[in-house]
């Protein structure tokens, strides 16, 4: 590592400028590769990792700073952005803060490709513990991928929306730090506006947009809905464009895109309880993706989307329609004949099981009256889909946790009070009886 730190850095600083760009895409490969090390046992020398970068911070920020070499120069912002969190957190303070300004400065170059780099490694660099955890970086990479977005190149656009998405994620990854600050409402605000406007702008731009919509719903608090009034109706717009993009454009990874945000919205328990209308809409629409998408990544995240509510009160009167549609879900997912989607049948089917666990573990005594009707159609379907699937997972599976979780839940948890009820609870019961 020492010695490549200094070959590069000198190459770094070649009268030829194609030299130039070549040593700073090397910087950048060597950088993504030691990132990809340290998740493995073979990881170089942390103490190695930082001199090496020490050596080479300085001649990148002179080719940064330089009049000429757009491509060196959009390639450097790839290398600050290649440091890692784990050489960046032990990097010099002096040497931290000139990679933030670096990237700051270059959002603002005449070359398009450089501002395009430079919000997007600003936006690779917010999710550095060190720094998502600063309000201050946040708010100017915020406030850069605004400007970014707002400009007429595409190239440009959907970095930012990349950035935009990547920004969303720290903020989100932030409601777990207790000592990390929460971005002022105005910025909020803003973030929440543009990402609704980029929902409907190029595929290349939306399908970075719905991450961040997502992200930005599952952020919203009541109190933000006080002091700001404007932000339910920017909420209620921004899941009605989600809906746009699950159900009604072409580009499919938009739309599983967009049955990610939803399910990762619905992970925000406040946008039940502090306003109404789109529970309905949403469930519905998610509910007919599960069943009748071809493309069965679509279906899969949307099956996934259906479970992101926590409790059984957010579901509300949408509880038994759901759980109908998820096990029409479960019959069509069997008999799926598209081979081209083939591979994806498994998942599919594991992800409707661990739904409908999710589903069981929070029925009530009432609910069992009012899915006797779909647990009596679809019985045979489901009893042979949770032994299939349950005797395909090792014990240890997430899934296979979740299935086990239900199966305690109506064989030991729930209580019948009437024959119908029990009626229905036996039949539950017997799905998760396993024939081995």
């Amino acid at each position: 590592m020492l010695l490549l730190g200094d070959v590069l850095c000198e190459m770094l600083q070649h009268e030829h400028q194609d030299v130039v760009v070549h040593a700073a895409k090397t910087v950048s490969v060597i950088g993504d590769a030691v990132q990809k090390l340290e998740q493995t046992d073979q990881a170089p020398p942390l103490t190695h990792c930082v001199q090496m970068w020490e050596k080479l911070i300085t001649p990148l920020s002179n080719v940064l700073q330089s009049n000429e070499n757009s491509p060196a120069k959009a390639v450097a912002c790839d290398c600050i952005a290649n440091i890692g969190e784990k050489s960046f957190k032990e990097l010099p303070r002096r040497f931290q803060l000139l990679c933030c300004a670096l990237l700051v400065g270059s959002c603002s170059d005449e070359e398009a490709s450089v501002r395009a780099a430079a919000v997007r490694a600003l936006a690779m660099a917010v999710m550095f513990k060190t720094l998502r955890e600063d309000i201050h970086f946040v708010s100017d990479c915020g406030e850069n991928i605004l400007r970014a977005l707002a400009e007429p190149t595409l190239v440009v656009r959907a970095k930012a929306a990349w950035a935009l998405g990547n920004l969303s994620d720290a903020l989100v990854l932030n409601l777990h730090e207790p000592d990390a600050d929460e971005v002022d409402d105005d910025l909020l605000v803003r973030l929440l506006e543009v990402s609704i406007h980029c929902a409907v702008d190029n595929d290349k731009v939306k399908q970075s947009a719905t991450r961040a919509l997502g992200n930005l719903l599952r952020l919203i608090k009541s109190d933000n809905l006080h002091r700001n009034p404007q932000l339910k109706t920017l909420c209620e717009v921004a899941i009605g464009k989600l809906l746009d993009c699950a159900c009604k454009v072409a580009n499919m990874k938009v739309r599983w895109n967009a049955c990610y945000a939803l399910g990762n919205a619905m992970k925000n328990e406040n946008l039940f309880t502090c306003f109404n209308g789109w529970q309905s809409e949403v469930f519905s629409n998610l509910c007919k993706l599960t069943k009748e998408c071809k493309n069965l990544k679509v279906r899969i995240n949307a099956a996934v989307a259906l479970r992101a509510p926590r409790s059984r009160i957010s579901y509300a009167a949408n509880f038994a329609p759901i759980w109908r549609g998820v096990m029409a879900a479960m019959e069509n997912a069997v008999n799926v004949d598209d081979f081209t989607e083939y591979k994806h049948k498994d998942n599919l089917v594991e992800q409707l099981c661990v739904t409908l666990a999710h589903l069981c573990c929070q029925l009530t005594p009432s609910d069992l009256t009012d899915i006797l009707d779909h647990l009596v159609f679809h019985y045979d379907c489901a009893k042979a889909v949770f032994t299939q699937v349950f005797q395909r997972l090792p014990p240890e599976n997430a899934s296979c946790l979740r299935i086990l979780q239900a199966a305690k839940y109506v064989t030991v948890d729930l209580v019948a009070s009437n024959d119908a009820q029990s009626q229905s609870l036996s039949l539950l019961q017997d799905i998760f009886i396993f024939d081995f």
